[in-house]
């Protein structure tokens, strides 16, 4: 660390001229005061700044009394009264000296302790204060940060852990967008799908999206909804048009996904293998509907009626008000109301099923 041999000094002036015995060098050094970190936050930025101001003109001083002290002193005569003043000066300079120095330790422990507390990346001093006898900071999110956990981490990242999961884009035709709510991101594109996200297709248009976990997602032409995750379940509401859900347990496509899962999202494989073995689900207003390797399709009415129709496996929607679920094999189908609970349909072939899809979403297969 860097010092200042300022009693050093008065150290050579007693050898030379008579004056007391000063203590060895190492122990005649006075600390550099530390710099005070500027992502402190006001009030404690000002007043350790203030602090250190003071320190430096206090230094300044000392240096400035040295320096007469020794034009004063240094031709004296032994045993004379001006020697025996400047005995008594030296004893007030060292005195200062050693209170300046106590005062500017302090003074760094005080920062470092301060910078041991600082607010991470990401971050910036809201507060600080003592507490029985210990420091504590307050932090908040810089503007594009949010908060994770006790950890400031930028918007998306932070976006994507809370409400996973996302989706990735399969496919995509014509004329499809893709609305961010509450990101304002313009970089971001159709390809990665967040909470919140509204997407509409327009004319001879369709979105084919993959979920992080394997499902696929098919959206029809002329078609809009919301869609985001409740408690890790894809949500979709204010749907008009038609959307097509598929189970995938193929390990190929699981595998690209969990690759593209730890990519983009720093999802872990243990993670990505734990949210791929557990049933998915698919919730709207009123009900959840759970997957049994199943293919089935949505539609949305103008009045906020869904349909549900099953092309393979089964499904129970179950009313979020309570009620007994609704159990749909392949080629039946069900109402779930805007208010109510939802109800069986008279059944229809899967393949009349399949050629209704296509004709309404413009999606001429299903791979």
């Amino acid at each position: 660390m860097k010092v200042y041999p300022l009693r050093l000094a008065l150290g050579l002036l007693s050898i030379l001229f008579g004056f007391a015995v000063m203590p060895s060098a190492s122990a005649l050094t006075v600390p550099t005061l530390l710099a005070v970190p500027e992502h402190f936050a006001y009030p404690r930025y000002s007043e350790l700044s203030q602090h250190r101001a003071q320190l430096k003109t206090r230094f300044g001083t000392l240096k400035r009394k040295i320096s007469a002290f020794s034009a004063r002193c240094a031709s004296v005569d032994k045993g004379s009264s001006a020697a025996s003043a400047c005995r008594i000066k030296q004893r007030g300079l060292t005195i200062k000296i050693g209170a300046y120095s106590k005062d500017a330790k302090h003074f760094n422990d005080r920062v470092r302790a301060a910078s041991g507390l600082s607010c991470q990346k990401g971050g910036f001093e809201t507060r600080r204060g003592r507490k029985s006898g210990k420091e504590y900071v307050n932090c908040k999110c810089r503007f594009g940060f949010a908060t994770t956990g006790k950890q400031c981490t930028r918007k998306l990242t932070a976006l994507i852990l809370q409400n996973l999961p996302a989706f990735i884009t399969r496919e995509k035709n014509g004329d499809v967008r893709v609305d961010l709510i509450d990101l304002d991101d313009a970089s971001l594109s159709v390809n990665i799908g967040f909470q919140g996200n509204a997407i509409t297709t327009g004319v001879n248009s369709y979105l084919k999206i993959n979920t992080l976990t394997g499902e696929e997602l098919s959206v029809g032409m002329n078609t809009s909804l919301n869609v985001s995750t409740t408690k890790g379940d894809l949500m979709i509401a204010n749907l008009k048009g038609n959307v097509r859900f598929k189970t995938n347990t193929k390990d190929s496509v699981f595998n690209g996904l969990q690759k593209k899962a730890r990519r983009y999202f720093g999802m872990t494989k243990a993670w990505v293998k734990k949210t791929h073995s557990r049933r998915f689900r698919v919730r709207t207003p009123t009900a959840v509907t759970s997957v049994r390797g199943t293919d089935f399709v949505f539609e949305g009415k103008a009045n906020g009626d869904m349909v549900v129709s099953v092309l393979s496996g089964g499904i129970d929607i179950r009313p979020l008000k309570g009620g007994k679920p609704l159990k749909l094999d392949a080629g039946q189908s069900g109402l779930i109301p805007k208010s109510g609970k939802p109800y069986r349909l008279p059944p229809k072939n899967v393949s009349s099923m399949a050629k209704d899809w296509q004709m309404k979403s413009g999606i001429k297969d299903q791979r």
